[in-house]
């Protein structure tokens, strides 16, 4: 069978995982001994310290980390090295993959969604999956200019809403997240967001706000402000 390199650092190849016999007849791509059902975001995210154990298959990437779904549920598996990144050339959506990792709770928190840390020498394609999962597409990104009106507060103007609806979009700081649709009430949940749309937000000095994007087949934030100023 041949290698597989998985990671790459700076352009260059820093990492392999071999590639099991499944790489040429395909495997169903069963569930790991951790079920990503059971990797609950919306509780409390606790640093348990403990590993777990998943296999699913790739549906999708978000930046540096690849989206599985094992079909109890998804989560993202980001590398243990941040300088490396997934090798998507070989990595590819279809793919079967097994992984150890711990759960990186202030991913987690910001991602509305379980991500793993994942070691090099613990991440492998084992080959095609003939598991009955879906691809993810392309998720909306919009971008948003950041102003700092009063100590307590941020306001956030759109500058591309890229198809977001504000009803899926979050702005998420200390242990909640608000509806852009219920904190602005001149739009509605399904309306887009759109280039001048501005949204302002408060809360505790020094806390960092997230703004997320939220739907049925994949979640995902972005830090963008914070209380105070970006020098609190």
């Amino acid at each position: 069978m041949h290698r597989r390199d998985l990671l790459r650092a700076g352009g260059l190849a820093v990492g392999a995982a071999t590639a099991g016999c499944a790489s040429i007849l395909g495997t169903d791509c069963s569930p790991g001994d951790d079920h990503l059902g059971n990797l609950d975001a919306r509780r409390p995210i606790v640093d348990s310290g403990n590993s777990h154990a998943v296999r699913g298959t790739v549906v999708g990437y978000l930046g540096f980390e690849v989206l599985l779904d094992d079909g109890t549920g998804k989560a993202l598996l980001e590398p243990a090295d941040f300088q490396k990144k997934v090798d998507r050339s070989t990595v590819a959506v279809g793919d079967c993959v097994t992984a150890t990792g711990m759960l990186d709770p202030k991913a987690t928190r910001e991602n509305a969604m379980a991500v793993l840390s994942v070691p090099a020498e613990q991440f492998d394609d084992v080959g095609d999956s003939h598991a009955d999962v879906q691809p993810v597409g392309d998720y909306p990104t919009p971008h948003f200019e950041v102003h700092y009106p009063t100590a307590d507060a941020v306001r956030f103007v759109v500058r591309a809403g890229d198809g977001a609806l504000a009803g899926n979009v979050f702005a998420a700081h200390g242990d909640g997240a608000d509806r852009w649709s219920d904190l602005a009430t001149e739009v509605g949940p399904d309306d887009e967001l759109a280039n001048g749309m501005s949204l302002t937000v408060r809360g505790v000095h020094g806390t960092w706000i997230t703004m997320q994007w939220r739907s049925p087949d994949r979640t995902w934030g972005r830090r963008l402000g914070r209380f105070g100023g970006p020098g609190t």
